[in-house]
């Protein structure tokens, strides 16, 4: 269920990623929210991403062909997230099987897309479901 949407400019989000990211997470963290980021290209999104695994989550998971790698020690913050990047470039069912994987482990997720629009439909109407979320649209 999406329970906010926000807007960040580019310039901040390029120009100050890591508070724009601790921003996003302390908002985020208020709510119990997953995150999605949306923009176009090259306006921020992976940096913030990247800013806020390496603080709050120690290991990505391996994607494309690989399964799905998780090491979720004793250092992960009990609220970490563990992000997936430009996520929509991946098949409706490795998205699925990656979503019920956190979800049954109690991780949190962060994704980021290209756009609002192009999001499947699929796997939106699953996230708007099954996940307390957030939406961030880089301006």
């Amino acid at each position: 269920m999406k329970l906010a949407t926000g807007n960040v400019p580019k310039k901040f989000a390029l120009e100050n990623t890591s508070e724009a990211a601790e921003q996003i997470v302390q908002f985020a963290d208020s709510l119990g929210a997953n995150i999605l980021l949306v923009g176009k290209i090259q306006t921020g999104k992976s940096l913030i991403c990247n800013k806020i695994t390496d603080q709050h989550f120690e290991h990505k998971p391996a994607l494309l062909d690989k399964p799905f790698e998780f090491n979720v020690s004793s250092q992960q913050q009990e609220n970490g997230f563990v992000a997936l990047d430009d996520t929509f470039s991946f098949s409706d069912d490795r998205i699925k099987e990656f979503l019920e994987y956190i979800a049954k482990n109690k991780l949190r997720f962060i994704f980021t897309a290209i756009g609002f629009d192009n999001i499947r439909e699929s796997i939106f109407e699953y996230i708007d479901k099954h996940h307390n979320y957030i939406i961030v649209e880089i301006e």
